[in-house]
């Protein structure tokens, strides 16, 4: 029974660790432009994840409409066709900043934009979405649907040509001759130390 224009927003991950910052907490900052935004279009905060109190917990007292969802591949998808975006928050940790692009990958491949905190791996997309302005990006996105499609069409290419499965399977097929080369250069550079 949501106002007929509510916006999808959604986040997906396990919900935290202790060896690390990251996970569910981190959308704390990201609730409340939501909440702003939430005062010129209605919208709906899609979490799916594996602690549902941890969920009750970060959203008992917001603005906006919540909704959990139990982790499941399936699920996942699902939310993603109906999402209008997708907010990826990280830490400032070792193991967050060293975190791959794949879950914003899997957002813009499934046509929803993304906001998130910088990470060196998503330079590729740095173009494609917007970094490190919750405000700007979140609204943006959600009102203007024009801002959207221009980001999704510039992400296409780069999907293509940095994470596609051809452009996987070359990326593991260079570091494997590599690797081999490498192999079969130590016993030739070992002998040559011996003649010496």
């Amino acid at each position: 029974h949501l106002p007929e224009d509510t916006a999808r927003v959604i986040w997906f991950g396990r919900h935290g660790s202790f060896h690390s910052e990251f996970g569910m907490g981190l959308l704390r900052p990201v609730l409340a432009e939501l909440e702003r935004a939430h005062r010129d279009r209605p919208i709906e905060l899609v979490v799916i994840s594996n602690n549902r109190m941890r969920f009750d917990a970060l959203t008992h007292d917001v603005r906006i409409f919540t909704r959990y969802e139990e982790w499941s591949n399936e699920r996942v998808f699902f939310e993603l066709s109906r999402a209008d975006l997708f907010v990826m928050p990280s830490g400032a940790d070792p193991f967050s900043l060293c975190k791959s692009a794949n879950r914003a990958v899997l957002a813009l491949a499934n046509g929803v934009p993304v906001v998130a905190s910088y990470l060196e791996a998503l330079e590729p997309l740095r173009d494609a979405m917007v970094l490190d302005d919750w405000r700007a990006g979140i609204s943006g996105y959600l009102l203007d649907p024009g801002l959207a499609s221009a980001h999704l069409a510039l992400a296409r290419p780069v999907l293509a040509a940095e994470y596609s499965i051809e452009a996987i399977a070359r990326k593991w097929n260079d570091a494997l001759v590599h690797a081999a080369g490498a192999q079969a250069e130590r016993p030739a550079a070992a002998a040559v130390a011996q003649l010496a």
